[in-house]
């Protein structure tokens, strides 16, 4: 995969990058495997399943940016002279702590941790967090976006980004998140009785992060990690890579070399209770993945592999 690079913007060899996501069953309306419905790529999305996405859509990992970030007490702002329509204040900081892979949730679509910190938030703003005015959700694919929206209520139709997401305003992990501080900071000093708030999923969605700012402080702030209760939030499974007996798909992708389909990675649900994790090369399994049919279908799994 090639990457963009900016400042001075150049691209080499920009491909497409595919990627997919199948929900378990067909979502009924107003569910959050639902509302993952939509259209990206320039492709309509069905059942739950992003394809063909656009280097455009994704995080672009090879950015020439920079942002600094200076945080004194108020007194020594007072001190230095910094005018006060420079002044934000941070209302909320919340992480979770605790790592469970998507691979062992037992709902694959849902991120029960950054509901736990999005019901906090809110809780403590006094406010939903659909209404904060300047929101910039951590952005390094389509579907971690819809994810936060759904678990942080969040208008799923809405746009959820002051800088145009990550392949526009800095690279992947630490990079983006303070180019989407400053940025958000930027729009509080304009609309100093606004909130805003930053997200971050620490990769493959596991440890969620959140801050909220204003350019006014609140009466105390929340600063936390809710580690505890995201775990009790989450129902797991155990998984596997080895296992032997049918199974139901829960999910699964097409990997490509260029443009030639060569295999693909499934998560299936063993009649034991366990969550197996392994790869495909069975061509009708393929093809039901790739017409997003896949989910909930029976196969056979052997060992490391598994056949429709």
């Amino acid at each position: 995969l090639s990457w963009m690079r900016r400042g001075p913007v150049t691209s080499v060899g920009l491909r497409f990058f595919r990627f997919r996501l199948l929900e378990r069953g067909v979502p009924a309306a107003g569910s959050a495997a639902a509302a993952l419905r939509g259209s990206a790529g320039g492709r309509t999305a069905g059942e739950g399943t992003c394809s063909d996405i656009t280097i455009g859509c994704v995080c672009a990992s090879a950015m020439l940016s920079g942002t600094a970030s200076l945080s004194p007490v108020a007194s020594a702002a007072e001190e230095s002279g910094v005018p006060r329509d420079r002044w934000v204040f941070p209302r909320v900081a919340l992480e979770s702590s605790t790592s469970v892979s998507l691979s062992r949730r037992a709902d694959v679509d849902r991120w029960p941790a950054m509901r736990v910190l999005g019901s906090a938030a809110a809780t403590h703003v006094g406010r939903p967090l659909g209404e904060v005015e300047f929101v910039e959700c951590y952005s390094c694919f389509p579907v971690a976006v819809r994810v936060q929206q759904i678990e942080l209520g969040l208008p799923v139709d809405g746009v959820p980004t002051v800088t145009g997401g990550m392949p526009f305003a800095g690279g992947p992990f630490n990079s983006f998140t303070f180019q989407a501080t400053a940025a958000v900071v930027e729009r509080l000093r304009a609309a100093p009785d606004a909130l805003g708030m930053v997200t971050t999923v620490s990769g493959l969605l596991t440890k969620p992060g959140l801050m909220i700012w204003g350019a006014s402080p609140g009466p105390d702030e929340l600063v936390a990690d809710l580690g505890d209760e995201a775990a009790a939030a989450t129902g797991t499974l155990e998984s596997t890579d080895d296992a032997t007996g049918a199974a139901v798909v829960v999910t699964g992708t097409a990997t490509y070399q260029g443009m030639d389909r060569v295999g693909g990675f499934v998560l299936a649900d063993l009649a034991d209770g366990r969550r197996w994790i392994g790869t495909t090369t069975d061509a009708a399994l393929l093809d039901a993945i790739e017409a997003r049919s896949a989910v909930g279908q029976p196969v056979q799994v052997l060992g490391r592999e598994c056949v429709a």
